[in-house]
């Protein structure tokens, strides 16, 4: 079985890391509103790729994150939440819309024939861990505050940037106006991600596990794709 591997830019041989298993994390939805066509294709894309590893004898295990806080309607950590904005245009709390778009995102999927992954991973039932992490990295100084969010500081990460073609100029180039420099502790941090939104002082999204949360990531290993 071959795939396009993205860091070498090459169609190569698949190889697990723990053959048979594989570990396959794949986005799920942000559960604010209707699925459409597109979200059809993507999640139609996975389940191909589920199922020809299935095909192939490996045991896959198949994790979907699904966002049901802490998705603000811009990618540059502006604006509102997207539930706040589904909660306003349906006329429902902000419970009954996760609950009702998560739902209605699980029907429309299986009428595709989609299989369902082996864990759904809600952000919600994750918050704890999420802290946890994103204040170890803040202690070892590979994030730092800011009064809008918690950034990665990407001068950390020696190869930040592999896997997109783009280089750093050019992303510069392309944000214009919009890019941020940040100094912190005497260090020029540039492009920094978020790695949470703070929404009246709580911390609500990133990733990870604490004590007593399921930690979805046990026995999942990274699929060299």
């Amino acid at each position: 079985m071959k795939l396009y591997n993205t860091l070498s830019r090459k169609i190569e041989e698949f190889e697990p890391l723990n053959p048979p298993k594989v570990g396959l994390y794949t986005c799920g939805p942000t559960v604010y509103d209707y699925e459409h066509i597109g979200h059809g294709r993507k999640y139609v894309n996975d389940d191909i790729l589920t199922r020809t590893l299935s095909y192939f004898n490996y045991e896959v295990n198949h994790v979907q994150n699904v966002t049901d806080v802490g998705h603000l309607v811009s990618d540059a950590d502006e604006g509102e939440d997207k539930l706040e904005k589904g909660a306003k245009k349906h006329n429902k709390s902000v419970y009954e819309v996760v609950d009702f778009f998560t739902k209605h995102f699980y029907r429309s999927m299986d009428m595709l024939n989609i299989k369902r992954p082996n864990i759904i991973a809600k952000a919600t039932e994750h918050i704890l861990a999420q802290i946890k992490l994103v204040s170890q990295l803040v202690d070892k100084n590979y994030a730092y505050d800011t009064p809008e969010a918690v950034y990665f500081n990407v001068t950390k990460f020696k190869n930040y940037g592999a896997l997109d073609p783009q280089q750093m100029d050019e992303k510069k180039q392309r944000l214009g106006k919009k890019f941020k420099q940040v100094i912190t502790r005497k260090i020029l941090q540039t492009l920094p991600f978020g790695l949470k939104e703070l929404v009246d002082s709580k911390t609500i999204s990133c990733t990870g596990t604490a004590p007593g949360e399921t930690d979805f990531r046990d026995g999942i290993s990274s699929a060299q794709l």
